[in-house]
Parts: C-alpha cells; structure tokens; sequence
C-alpha cells in the first residue's frame, strides 16, 4: 500500500469521524517511517484501522505495550475515596489500606487496578463495557488468590459494577449464574461468592478451591466493592499457584 493510498483511506476514517486529528498525510507518514516523527495516539489509531494491525501491537513499537501499562498501573495508587470517586464505596468504620500495600503487593495480591479499562485494549472490555453500569471498576485477582478458582482463575482481570452492592440470595440456577462480588476488608481485597446473616458476612470459596471460608463481621470489617460482571482470563494455566497455596 503507497504512502498516498494510506492517506486517502485516513482522509475517509477522519472524515467518518469528523476529527482531522486521524488523518495521516503521506508526508507525515514518510516523517513516521524515517524515525523523524513519533504519532499520536489517533494517528496510531488511524493506522491500525488502515492496515488492520492491533493497536497495541503499534504502541508497542514506542514502548507502550499492554504488559508496561499493566506494570505502571500496578504501582499505582487509587485516590482516596469519597463522593464522585470512581464509584468507590466509603465506610467510616473501615480500616482504610497502608498507602504502600498496594503497590507492594503486585501481582500476588487481590487487588483494585487504577485503569485497567485500557490494559487490554480493543473488543474484549468494549464488550463488557456493555455489561455494567456507569460505576464500572476494574480489578485483578491475585496470583495467590484461589478462591474461585477455576471458575475464576489466578491472573484474571475482572470488571466490577459498583452500582450493584446489595448481595443477592436467591434467583441463579446454577455457579454460573451466581453472583460473585468483590469486597474490601482491613487488609486486603477479596473476590468470590457471599452470604450475609445477621452482622456477618461469609466469603465462599469454589467448591473445587483449596481456599475455606472465610468470615467478617459485616459491615464493620468488610465493605462491598460491587458484583462483579465481566471476567478476562488465560487459558494457560500453571500448578505453580495451587503448589504455593498449598505450601503456605
């Protein structure tokens, strides 16, 4: 394809758009290919649609791959919550995280990601997008954490509804239909299945999980993050998690 022709596809993509900022001009894409120019993410864009390329597989080129946004994202911190915070719930009775847990714990640990909307980029999390409400969260499951596992395995990157905070009871017909919610306690985060009595609340491992269950007093000790409505996993699955798990 000729420098010109990708430009006339990128006049007809920005016109579409009605944004000048995704055409690429044959020159600017000779400066591009010259090293002589670094694009923009709606260039980048652009491109990715006009040669039907990955747009990450681009962004790679200049250092911003999935795996580095993930990293960086890791190490950050949410800000504290309150009202018009990312829909995060607030309780003045909880024992708020050390401000280094998070970012200390990594890839082990349970946790909230900051922007995990953009790690993975394209069709899956546009999909679940469609799942939630406004009050989307992102989180990951901790490589240690097999509380739902397989049903939701170690490394998993799930998307929460935090609109959606009342635990539910009765209605689903079988572990998949289940709701599963993520919760905040004084230390950590967790994800799985939940039953509230009286001031406590049980956190219900998967019946095929080495993990037990596990008790809070409700809502003193553990707060409802949101049910959780989409999942993105790995189908590559190791035994060094379930070997560790067990050890400890």
């Amino acid at each position: 394809m000729g420098l010109r022709e990708v430009e006339r596809y990128s006049r007809q993509f920005a016109d579409a758009l009605h944004q000048e900022d995704y055409l690429v001009s044959h020159n600017y894409l000779a400066e591009i290919e010259a090293d002589r120019h670094k694009p923009s993410l709606f260039k980048l864009y652009t491109l990715s649609v006009v040669y039907t390329v990955d747009l990450f597989t681009l962004l790679e080129l200049y250092g911003m791959g999935s795996e580095n946004i993930l990293r960086a994202d890791l190490g950050l911190e949410l800000p504290a919550t309150g009202a018009g915070t990312q829909g995060v719930p607030e309780s003045q009775d909880l024992v708020k995280l050390p401000e280094t847990s998070l970012a200390s714990t990594g890839l082990d640990q349970t946790r909230l990601l900051s922007g995990a909307a953009s790690v993975w980029g394209g069709t899956p999390w546009a999909l679940l997008r469609t799942v939630a409400s406004g009050a989307a969260l992102y989180g990951i499951v901790g490589m240690k954490d097999l509380t739902m596992d397989p049903l939701i395995p170690p490394g998993s990157i799930i998307q929460i509804d935090s609109a959606r905070r009342r635990v539910e009871t009765a209605g689903w017909r079988n572990e998949f239909e289940r709701p599963i919610y993520f919760l905040r306690a004084q230390q950590e985060y967790a994800c799985g299945w939940c039953e509230v009595e009286r001031s406590n609340l049980s956190l219900i491992p998967h019946p095929l999980s080495p993990a037990r269950i596990r008790q809070f007093r409700y809502p003193g000790e553990v707060e409802i993050v949101g049910r959780v409505t989409g999942v993105t996993m790995s189908l590559l699955r190791t035994p060094q998690g379930l070997v560790d798990f067990q050890r400890e």
